[in-house]
């Protein structure tokens, strides 16, 4: 039996998915199928496909949310 090494593998923290991505946002739970599939966010919102399940970084979902906040300025 062979062994592997994992020197050099990165493993990223929680892997989000669709569903958790849909809550965190308050969107309908097919638009981030919908976006994928008219390519809309594709560089800023990649994502990791292994068979039919979409996962999404830490990271990337961070960096999207950084990305679309707006600052609201309250006047004195």
């Amino acid at each position: 039996m062979t062994q592997k090494s994992t020197e050099g593998l990165v493993v990223p923290g929680k892997l989000w998915s669709d569903a958790d991505l849909t809550a965190l946002l308050k969107i309908h739970p097919r638009t981030p199928a919908q976006w994928r599939y008219l390519g809309k966010f594709k560089k800023e919102l990649p994502y990791i496909k292994i068979g039919k399940t979409v996962r999404y970084t830490d990271e990337v979902v961070a960096k999207f949310l950084q990305s679309h906040m707006s600052m609201i300025v309250a006047k004195d």
